[in-house]
């Protein structure tokens, strides 16, 4: 399963049903313990990435991403 981070910053929703238009199970990762059963991520919105440094540290990502 692929997931999609959901740190406030992108449109995800766009994202999901990309995936899910092509039959490929994803889901929103919104909570550190999400991470768990994943394969893969997408960070939606890094053309921004100062901004999203800042978001994943504030929602306690940081050790997941590493």
């Amino acid at each position: 399963m692929i997931g999609i981070v959901d740190y406030q910053l992108g449109n995800i929703s766009s994202i999901i049903n990309i995936y899910k238009a092509h039959s490929i199970d994803v889901k929103t990762i919104d909570t550190p313990e999400k991470f768990n059963d994943v394969f893969g991520i997408i960070l939606p919105g890094v053309g921004s990435f100062d901004n999203a440094v800042k978001l994943l540290k504030k929602k306690n990502y940081s050790k997941q991403l590493e």
